[in-house]
């Protein structure tokens, strides 16, 4: 088991254990629930958290915030470069083309690659920890966007390595929350099933996500994420409405400066958070600035959602293309739950009650849930609530199948081609065979597909004539025995590409809406639907006992480029790996 669970936010990190009957949130340094997910670097030591943040403008060359979705990425990534004006530091380019930050460190320029910083940031969190437990930990609980990529997977176990502990598990924010909710909840049937609907707003994401529930299982129905939408986004609007302000009087562009422009969005984030509160208008006087003897002026909530009507309209056709992949219409929500900070905005509740015309569910706290949902998975404790995933595993076994089936005719089909087919079923299947009982249950129908897929490469081998040197035979890597942390080294051959084994095949996504599965690989993306099982794939299952075995959190959404919504079947730009 593990010692606590981590929420690592953009803005905020916030750490959680499970106690004797319930989850409690540790608090940190300085005796609070929330620790800011900043990392500094004095001339001689590195600092975290709220004395990095006191001290941002004092060393801002050398700060680093707002990283979160930079972790995996691509230096040269859209969505990095956008990220960049919101980060004191320059960032840079690593020899893999990974993004890494300039600091000053010990009067030398030092670059930390992303990885680096968060483990800083993880090894403060722990020494929290111990500072209010009196506990060593070891193993960690670390919670992230269920769309993130395998890459981006990656970077925060070695993040946590580099900390000097042991990534025990990952777990999706969405299935973190899902978890708590069906905790917390009273009143959920334990047969019949509710439909509830999760809006997560944090601060550089949106997800909404549709859980079908009852006080036994959960299962995910469909999800839909933005990199458009967040609290730093909102925060942004005001300051450059206050920006426009200053050049049209004074002719000065805040933007020029990086420092100024942090200083005004600084002020702006809590200008934001006074009118979610209250209706009243909010003033915001600096007095020389930028050369400037006074500058006043004034926004009220109503200025505010007239600038920010873009944004919202993203929340609503996010809701909205949620439920249209689950094929819901909104009265079928039985329960809307709301997380993140920014669902605090008045307008967004509004939105939420204007389009399913009822109220929504109070019963978490909107800070803490996705840390208290994530030490629930600290513990074999969770085994007794079930992720389904019985029907995926099948619906995957069975498209698979029946591609087997239909290129068996092709003599064009080559050795790589059926290679490749068996990665994308370890690539689909690992985050399943995570549960013993599931791996148990399916591991023959496994063999069974993964030999007809040999045997179609040896096939396709012998009939390569042209080729001089035959292609070498995949060798099937065992199935995972600990794939939660992801950290198999070896390095089986697939034809002619090299491939990390099972354990490295973090799947790039694991979103199934109903009756439907998704294999995503680097060069492209193969989506099938099918609503029934083949009577031979049935008679296996009865014969092997059926019923729902234990399964593992559903719903890992695909990260894009795109600066839009993404939906769990409409993925068309695949990021590097």
């Amino acid at each position: 088991m593990a010692d606590f669970a981590i929420d690592f936010g953009n803005c905020h990190s916030t750490i959680a254990r499970l106690g004797d009957c319930f989850p409690e949130i540790i608090t940190n340094d300085y005796d609070k629930y929330q620790t800011r997910s900043i990392v500094g670097f004095r001339q001689d030591e590195r600092i975290c958290g709220q004395l990095a943040k006191d001290e941002i403008f004092l060393n801002f060359q050398s700060t680093i915030t707002n990283f979160k979705h930079l972790l995996g990425r691509d230096f040269t990534d859209r969505h990095a470069q956008d990220l960049s004006k919101f980060i004191p530091s320059e960032i840079r380019a690593t020899d893999d083309n990974k993004v890494a930050f300039a600091v000053e460190y010990k009067g030398k320029t030092k670059i930390v690659r992303c990885e680096e910083v968060l483990a800083g940031l993880i090894k403060h969190l722990a020494n929290c920890f111990t500072l209010k437990t009196n506990i060593n930990p070891t193993r960690i609980v670390i919670t992230c966007p269920s769309f993130f990529t395998s890459s981006q997977r990656q970077a925060i176990i070695d993040a946590t390595e580099i900390a000097g502990f042991k990534c025990h598990k990952l777990v999706n924010e969405n299935s973190a929350i899902a978890r708590l909710f069906s905790l917390v909840t009273t009143d959920m049937p334990s047969t019949n099933y509710q439909m509830v609907l999760f809006l997560n707003i944090g601060q550089t994401s949106a997800e909404v996500s549709i859980f079908k529930m009852n006080s036994k299982k959960c299962k995910l129905e469909a999800s839909q994420y933005s990199l458009l939408v967040g609290g730093l986004y909102f925060d942004d609007i005001i300051c450059q409405y206050f920006a426009r302000k200053i050049e049209e009087r004074y002719n000065i562009d805040i933007n020029s400066d990086k420092k100024t422009f942090f200083k005004l969005l600084s002020r702006c984030e809590t200008i934001k958070k006074k009118i979610s509160r209250h209706n009243n208008s909010e003033k915001i006087i600096f007095d020389n600035f930028m050369n400037i003897p006074v500058f006043e002026d004034s926004i009220d909530n109503s200025i505010f959602v007239k600038l920010a009507e873009t944004k919202f309209k993203v929340i609503e056709d996010l809701i909205k293309k949620t439920l249209d992949d689950a094929k819901l219409e909104p009265k079928d929500i039985e329960k809307i739950v709301l997380t993140g900070g920014s669902v605090r905005i008045p307008k967004i509740k509004q939105i939420i009650e204007r389009i399913f015309k009822k109220n929504i569910n109070g019963t978490m706290n909107e800070d803490d849930a996705v840390s208290m949902g994530g030490s629930l998975f600290t513990t074999k404790w969770t085994s007794d609530y079930e992720f389904e995933s019985n029907e995926q595993i099948l619906n995957i076994l069975n498209d698979m199948e029946e591609v087997i089936n239909y290129d068996q005719n092709e003599s064009s089909r080559t050795v790589d081609y059926y290679n490749e087919l068996k990665i994308k079923l370890y690539i689909e299947l690992d985050k399943y065979f995570q549960n013993p009982n599931i791996k148990e249950k399916y591991e023959e129908l496994f063999r069974e597909t993964i030999n007809s897929l040999s045997s179609e490469a040896d096939i396709a081998t012998k009939n390569d004539s042209n080729n001089s040197e035959k292609e070498e035979n995949a060798t099937i890597p065992a199935l995972n025995q600990q794939t939660s942390t992801y950290r198999g080294r070896g390095k089986p051959k697939f034809g002619k590409r090299e491939i990390a084994d099972l354990e490295d095949l973090k799947p790039n996504s694991h979103s199934v809406t109903k009756g439907s599965i998704s294999c995503n690989k680097s060069s492209g993306n193969v989506d099938s639907q099918s609503d029934h099982h083949r009577e031979g794939r049935k008679g296996h299952e009865d014969r092997k006992g059926g019923g729902n075995k234990r399964g593992d959190q559903s719903g890992s959404s695909l990260d894009s480029n795109k600066d839009d919504i993404v939906s769990n079947n409409q993925r068309k730009d695949l990021p590097s790996e």
